[in-house]
């Protein structure tokens, strides 16, 4: 009886384990699934598309809501300063945060008129991730005017 306790408390055990290692597992593929959308998404110029990765919630350090990333979105399609873009997402690396969130970085985006490169926050929403924050670490923009709201 004894020993059928202890079985059934390490297969408990061992459960768990595998239960985090495959939740662990699916948030790398969403995450890896999330870049491949911001890539996308810019890479084609579509606003909608982009603006939807964000989460409601959305911030970064200057303060740019979701409507101001719709709008240098905008900008940055109107200079032409996404044009002839490399967005090489494979570079980045994901670290999970003890807060529940996740840092992606360096996510570059490299052409003629814009090189940045970027640290990503993103949250888990609704059993997706989405980006809450982007903070350029390193780079400029060269020809971008940034909108009056920004």
């Amino acid at each position: 009886m004894k020993a059928m306790k202890t079985i059934g408390i390490r297969v408990a055990c061992l459960l768990s384990l595998l239960g985090c290692q495959l939740s662990e597992g699916r948030d790398e593929a969403l995450i890896s699934e999330l870049l491949n959308s911001f890539k996308e998404s810019v890479l084609a110029q579509d606003v909608d598309h982009f603006a939807s990765l964000f989460s409601d919630n959305h911030f970064n350090v200057q303060g740019t809501t979701l409507r101001n990333a719709r709008e240098i979105m905008t900008a940055l399609m109107d200079s032409d300063a996404l044009y002839n873009l490399a967005i090489p997402i494979e570079e980045a690396t994901t670290v999970m945060n003890d807060d529940g969130t996740a840092t992606v970085s360096p996510v570059k985006v490299a052409g003629p008129n814009l090189n940045v490169t970027e640290r990503f926050t993103l949250v888990k929403d609704a059993g997706s991730w989405l980006i809450s924050n982007i903070e350029i670490i390193e780079g400029h923009w060269q020809t971008v005017q940034a909108p009056a709201s920004f």
